[in-house]
């Protein structure tokens, strides 16, 4: 009967653990499920992943950043307090620092003029951007090329032209 009752004391505990842990840890989650769900999740702690893009705006306080997760992008608070390393940020030349951040999201932040945003605890860079080159196509080249001899030839042909207009 002892054994028994040490069984179920042991399994509750075990229960009771597991259940405290559970809301430890922040949800990962999408922007669309934060904007879709942003009721549901004011006030919470919860996990985003995404692209740094655009530029970061530094205020005296702390930093906005954009971060893109390829369905929509956030607005994140950056306090002075929690340390960023920024080495790319999104656009037409570069691919932006893909950045983890874990922060307190908010549907409608009365700090803010109530926007929605999240307010970072901590930011994990979790891959460096790099800078995109953008070549010139082949077909380009070609036009042109094309384009230019055409302009070339027209050019002879007005200057032959304009010398004959003066020997009459």
């Amino acid at each position: 009967m002892i054994k028994k009752a040490q069984l179920v004391i042991f399994f509750l505990f075990l229960a009771f653990c597991f259940a405290r842990t559970n809301n430890c840890f922040a949800d990962e989650l999408s922007s669309g499920e934060l904007i879709k769900n942003a009721k549901e999740y004011d006030g919470k702690t919860v996990s985003y992943e995404g692209e740094l893009i655009g530029e970061s705006l530094k205020r005296k306080e702390g930093t906005w950043l954009n971060i893109h997760d390829g369905g929509d992008a956030l607005g994140v608070w950056v306090p002075v307090k929690v340390a960023i390393n920024i080495h790319y940020a999104g656009g037409y030349k570069a691919t932006g620092d893909r950045l983890y951040v874990t922060g307190k999201f908010h549907r409608s932040c009365s700090m803010h003029g109530g926007d929605l945003d999240m307010h970072a605890h901590k930011i994990i860079t979790k891959e460096i951007g790099r800078v995109r080159p953008h070549g010139v196509s082949s077909y380009k080249q070609d036009l042109l090329k094309y384009l230019s001899g055409a302009l070339l030839c027209l050019l002879v042909i007005f200057l032959i032209l304009q010398k004959r207009q003066k020997l009459i």
